[in-house]
């Protein structure tokens, strides 16, 4: 499970920078914030690639991959629902980031959970 957190986590890391390049580019009004939490997102992904590196062993760094995942799951989520809520039209970048962020989510929670981890490690849970 470990290689298709990673495979996720580079795919939306990937993602989120091109939506913040694309909302400086673009410039539409109000871009600012959108390509902030944008390029936050995209650090909260490679956060979770370089858990993926370390011992998940360790209760903090277990904790930190949960709290991580919860926030994926939370921006995910909602940006699907906007998506979906009567903006007026279908946004087909927002759904593919918006699933490869709840994706990345259940799966950062399930690896904090020690599922899908080796042996050595889950001995150490």
């Amino acid at each position: 499970m470990r290689w298709l957190l990673r495979l996720n986590s580079g795919f939306t890391a990937a993602a989120l920078l091109w939506l913040t390049v694309m909302f400086f580019v673009l410039r539409h009004p109000g871009y600012l914030p959108n390509a902030l939490t944008a390029a936050a997102m995209v650090a909260v992904s490679l956060g979770v690639l370089a858990m993926t590196v370390v011992d998940v062993g360790r209760w903090p760094t277990r904790l930190a991959a949960a709290l991580l995942a919860l926030m994926l799951l939370a921006y995910g989520a909602s940006a699907l629902w906007r998506n979906h809520a009567g903006a007026g039209h279908f946004e087909g970048y927002a759904e593919v980031i918006g699933l490869a962020l709840v994706a990345q989510g259940v799966l950062t929670l399930l690896f904090s959970a020690g599922i899908g981890t080796n042996r050595e490690t889950r001995r150490a849970l």
